[in-house]
């Protein structure tokens, strides 16, 4: 069985990929619906990366596309921390 880090370290660049088509084709449902990220980050810990996520799913929701394209900056730049820490520890 795979350990849930193991998980996130290797699905977790796919769905950054959806997130970015899913805001250069300006679809705020489907940017909501990669908040996949958000359950994933929050496996592993209740991180920065948990938070980030969970701030693009509520603009992107109600149709607030400047306000999630925003978010989601940060959300990579914490997922990057959070992937390297899991790294360094495994």
């Amino acid at each position: 069985m795979q350990a849930v880090e193991d998980v996130f370290l290797e699905d977790t660049p796919a769905m950054l990929t959806r997130r970015h088509e899913a805001a250069r084709a300006n679809d705020g449902a489907a940017i909501a619906a990669a908040h996949a990220s958000k359950g994933s980050a929050g496996l592993c810990s209740q991180s920065a990366a948990y938070e980030s996520a969970r701030r693009v799913e509520r603009p992107a929701r109600s149709g607030d596309l400047v306000k999630a394209e925003a978010a989601c900056a940060d959300v990579e730049a914490d997922i990057s921390q959070l992937m390297a820490e899991l790294r360094h520890l495994l």
